[in-house]
């Protein structure tokens, strides 16, 4: 958690997983808020350990609601390696064998996660920053 209130750029990309059907014109979304930094230490371990999407999802709404945070989808951060880990998680994979092609395409929507004012100054305080 605490890279996206000490990173330089002041924000993290987010990605969403997006199903079109064939010859639709819209998408649905089936989930949001998917982020790298859910893979994380979590406990004691030094060991990496993978944090559920939808725990994360709610860790980012959660933050959103209090304002620590700007959660913006039409507003994402440059270059397509930026993004490149989210083609490769798990529920990407699974929806892919879910909802196989021509008959839906499944693709990822870009977005990006920014601390407030407000978060960075609560960041601080709870000595995250």
């Amino acid at each position: 958690y605490t890279t996206l209130f000490r990173s330089r750029t002041g924000a993290l990309p987010l990605a969403e997983i997006q199903l079109a059907a064939a010859g639709a014109g819209s998408y649905e979304v089936l989930r949001r808020h998917l982020c790298e930094a859910h893979l994380m230490k979590l406990g004691d371990t030094d060991a990496a350990q993978l944090m559920p999407s939808q725990d994360m999802a709610a860790i980012v709404e959660n933050w959103a609601r209090l304002g620590l945070v700007t959660v913006d989808y039409t507003n994402w951060l440059a270059g397509d390696a930026t993004y490149a880990w989210a083609y490769e998680t798990a529920d990407v994979k699974d929806a892919r064998v879910r909802f196989p092609s021509p008959l839906y395409s499944v693709q990822i929507g870009r977005g990006s996660m920014a601390p407030t004012a407000f978060g960075m100054q609560f960041a601080s305080a709870v000595g995250l920053h």
